[in-house]
């Protein structure tokens, strides 16, 4: 698999199809959300039915690793006053710096569409980015149990 996400080859099919693209997010909270079983095809598939539904633009948004990204995910063992939660802190922290390899790489990209008020939505994710959201949730974890 690819250490990064290659967005061209999304906006090119879109506009290959005549769709019209928007850069950014949708708000998933805002409306209802159909996310794309990607085992029933890839983001060609995925625009051709927008097409076929009447969809006139989809939204592409992406994902770049970044050094602020990373230094906004560490923790402050310091703020731990039990010293092994302070110990996992800072191993959560090494963990972290093993993605700077990744920063200026997409590691996930979604192409989204809204129609009758639902959002339609398809998303690719390298391994890196996957292990990066699941150390996240650790640390989440980590972060609220700590303050129990």
């Amino acid at each position: 698999m690819d250490d990064e996400i290659d967005v061209d080859r999304f906006v090119a099919k879109a506009k290959s199809l005549g769709l019209n693209i928007f850069y950014g997010t949708v708000d998933e909270s805002s409306a209802p959300v159909v996310h794309w079983d990607n085992e029933q095809g890839d983001y060609v598939k995925f625009l051709k039915l927008a097409k076929d539904l009447g969809a006139s633009m989809v939204v592409i948004g992406k994902l770049v690793m970044s050094d602020s990204i990373i230094d906004g995910a560490k923790l402050d063992p310091k703020s731990f006053e039990d010293k092994e939660m302070s110990k996992m802190a800072d191993e959560l922290n090494d963990e972290l710096e093993d993605f700077r390899k990744y920063v200026g790489k997409v590691g996930s990209a979604a192409i989204s569409w809204i129609k009758d008020g639902v959002i339609y939505s398809y998303m690719e994710a390298t391994q890196w980015f996957i292990e990066y959201a699941n150390l996240m949730d650790v640390a989440r974890d980590f972060e609220e149990a700590s303050h129990e």
